[in-house]
């Protein structure tokens, strides 16, 4: 998934880097847990939109995706404040 020219990037770095170090072309999975405390804003759980992203919809917790640049997929499903959840976004072309 990475290629040589990252590797090169972040073997010179002295500090943890970030997913939006990364680029994702091919398929795809990116899990993470977290704990909602509010839904006054959007939460970017997974964000290098336009290339791909995973947010928490304002005022709802409804998740959604852009798993790919021009695509939008919704879960309908919500999330609860206070409380602990695991989400993944998966892209398989």
């Amino acid at each position: 998934m990475f290629n040589s020219k990252l590797i090169q990037r972040l073997n010179k770095l002295n500090t943890p880097f970030y997913f939006y170090d990364i680029d994702l072309l091919d398929n795809y999975t990116l899990s993470m847990t977290y704990n909602p405390t509010s839904h006054d804003d959007y939460n970017s759980l997974f964000n290098k939109y336009p290339a791909y992203a995973l947010l928490e919809g304002s005022g709802s917790g409804l998740l959604y995706a852009h798993p790919k640049e021009g695509y939008v997929c919704y879960t309908g499903q919500n999330v609860s404040l206070n409380e602990w959840h695991n989400v993944s976004l998966v892209f398989d072309s």
